[in-house]
């Protein structure tokens, strides 16, 4: 999986981290398998795989890197325009409700980086990458899109209406519900 996310993010446009950026000598230090930072270094993806799921331990250590960052470069664009991807199986079926808890808030924690974790077992491929940022959405402007209902409007057409509450609820979505609603 780790080497189609690569590929992936090079046809968007990023590229290894090579000895000729000014970044080298502090990004090549972080325990991560890869570096992707964009031609204008203003961007950059982390990636990191592993063939069970993220301990809390493995996923604070990765960030107080991160943060660690801020210190090296306080004033540049890239030190807020981090992205972390962790590639890991989780199986749905059977995940329980704690871990996926844990899973959901680590992603909406997004204080040094932008986090996403990408489920190594889903046979869709397409699935996961649809997570990413660098994704482009498709819309289609109609006839009074307006604004941010608009934009909701547009949403909820797309999700449906159930999807849509259930995604921007307070509380983490419900797995089950959610894949139930996109069955």
């Amino acid at each position: 999986m780790r080497e189609k996310v690569e590929s992936y993010l090079k046809v968007n446009g990023f590229n290894l981290l090579s000895s000729d950026s000014k970044y080298f000598k502090v990004l090549s230090k972080l325990s991560v398998s890869s570096v992707f930072i964009s031609s204008e270094e203003n961007e950059m993806f982390l990636l990191e795989e592993t063939s069970s799921i993220f301990t809390e331990t493995e996923i604070n250590k990765i960030v107080g890197e991160i943060a660690g960052l801020a210190i090296y470069y306080p004033n540049e664009a890239l030190t807020y325009n981090i992205n972390l991807i962790l590639i890991c199986p989780i199986k749905v079926t059977s995940i329980d409700q704690e871990i996926y808890n844990k899973i959901i808030s680590f992603e909406r924690d997004k204080y040094y980086c932008k986090k996403f974790i990408i489920n190594s077992l889903n046979k869709s491929f397409q699935e996961e990458l649809d997570i990413l940022p660098i994704t482009p959405i498709n819309l289609q402007y109609k006839d009074g899109f307006k604004g941010y209902q608009g934009l909701n409007d547009q949403l909820i057409d797309i999700l449906n209406d159930d999807l849509y509450q259930e995604l921007i609820s307070e509380n983490p979505p419900k797995l089950r519900k959610v894949m139930s609603l996109l069955s």
